[in-house]
C-alpha cells in the first residue's frame, strides 16, 4: 500500500510569511490629493523654467545673431540653454555629460580635430 503523506503546514512557516512580506501603507484619499498637488506642481515649474530658458536663450542668440554672425547667435542659444538647464537640474546635466563624452570625439573631429578642442574636452571629462 501507498502511504499518504500528512499536508500540515508548520505552524513556524506560517507564522514567518506575512512578516517577511511587508505591504506599502496604503494613503488616505487627502494625501494623495496631496501627492498629486506636488507633482502637477513640480511639473508646473518643470514647464515653465523650460520655457523661460528656450525664451531668454533664445533672445540672447537672435541679439547676437544679427549683430555678430548667425553661427554665434547658434552657439550662444545651445550654450546658455545647456548652462541654465544644467544648473536647475543637476543629476540630468550630468548624466547627460557622461553619455555625451564618447561621442564628443566625433564632434571634435566634425569642428576639424583641433587638438586644443581635445584638450578642453578631456579637462571637462576629468
Amino acid at each position: 500500500m501507498v502511504s499518504k503523506k500528512s499536508k500540515k503546514r508548520s505552524k513556524k512557516r506560517s507564522r514567518s510569511a506575512p512578516s517577511e512580506q511587508q505591504t506599502a501603507p496604503t494613503l488616505s484619499r487627502k494625501e494623495q490629493r496631496a501627492k498629486e498637488r506636488e507633482a502637477a506642481k513640480a511639473r508646473s515649474n518643470l514647464i515653465q523654467f523650460t520655457i523661460l530658458a528656450f525664451l531668454i536663450s533664445g533672445l540672447v542668440g537672435l541679439v547676437l545673431g544679427f549683430i555678430a554672425e548667425p553661427t554665434l547667435g547658434i552657439a550662444a542659444t545651445a550654450g546658455l540653454l545647456c548652462l541654465s538647464l544644467s544648473f536647475k537640474y543637476q543629476r540630468q546635466a550630468l548624466y547627460a555629460f557622461i553619455i555625451y563624452i564618447p561621442f564628443s570625439g566625433t564632434v571634435t573631429y566634425m569642428l576639424g580635430g583641433n587638438s586644443l578642442l581635445q584638450l578642453a574636452k578631456d579637462a571637462f571629462y576629468v
